[in-house]
C-alpha cells in the first residue's frame, strides 16, 4: 500500500527489539533553508509521536489538507512532501 505521494505506508521494519521500539519517539521535520527542524509544536511543545505509524498518519493527514486548501484556491499551491521527513529521535532528544 502507498500513500497520496507514491511512497509506502504500513510498519516499517525495526532493527530494535520491542523493549526498545517501546521507548521511540518520532517527529516530523520540515526542510528549512538548509537544515532539518521540526516545527510542529503542541501548548508550544515539540509535538513528538509513540510510533512512526502515527507520526506518517500525522504529516499525510497535513499535506491532504493543504492539498484540499489549494485545490480550492485558499493557497496558490500545496506543498512539496519531500520538504518533509519523519525521523526518530534519540534519547535526550
Amino acid at each position: 500500500m502507498t500513500d497520496p505521494w507514491g511512497r509506502p505506508s504500513g510498519p516499517l521494519p525495526t532493527p530494535y527489539g520491542d523493549e526498545e521500539k517501546a521507548m521511540a519517539r518520532y517527529a516530523v521535520e520540515t526542510l528549512m533553508v538548509c537544515n532539518w527542524e521540526n516545527c510542529w509544536t503542541e501548548d508550544d511543545e515539540p509535538l513528538t509521536f509513540s510510533t512512526i505509524d502515527e507520526a506518517r498518519d500525522a504529516l499525510n493527514e497535513f499535506l491532504n489538507d493543504v492539498a484540499d486548501a489549494a485545490a480550492a484556491g485558499f493557497m496558490s499551491e500545496g506543498y512539496n512532501p519531500d520538504d518533509y521527513r519523519i525521523v526518530e529521535l534519540k534519547e535526550g532528544e
